[in-house]
């Protein structure tokens, strides 16, 4: 998941606004999620969401519902307030279970998706699949 467009807060609003963002995302994906779940931040705006035991549909969709939510959230903190948008790239390994994929590789496909989000037009999941990369 990366927070679409994020300089332009700190920019915008300073970083102590831009703190508080990454912080209240943090804690509104965290809520969103199951218990099994596991939620990192890998640097600056971008994070990895761990979904453990699940069906792909459900998986899907819950990953859909944060992303509407957060695009509904307003960001408020003192005389600034902010709306976001996240695009997000999402690999899901059973799928893929004849290959040999350690989690450098997992990532590393979530993030192709993830950036064929970026560039078509933001704001939106990408499933990772063979023949887009």
């Amino acid at each position: 998941i990366d927070i679409d467009w994020f300089k332009s807060v700190n920019d915008q609003f300073g970083h102590e606004f831009g703190d508080y963002v990454l912080k209240e995302f943090a804690n509104f994906v965290s809520i969103s999620l199951r218990d099994s779940d596991s939620f990192y931040r890998i640097g600056g705006e971008e994070f990895v969401i761990l979904f453990r035991r699940g069906e792909f549909e459900g998986i899907a969709k819950r990953l859909e519902a944060i992303r509407i939510d957060l695009e509904k959230h307003l960001f408020a903190l003192g005389s600034n307030s902010h709306k976001i948008t996240i695009s997000a790239g999402l690999f899901y390994s059973s799928k893929y279970s004849e290959f040999d994929l350690s989690a450098d590789d997992v990532l590393r496909l979530a993030d192709n998706a993830l950036y064929s989000s970026k560039a078509n037009g933001r704001n939106k999941i990408t499933v990772y699949s063979q023949s887009s990369n």
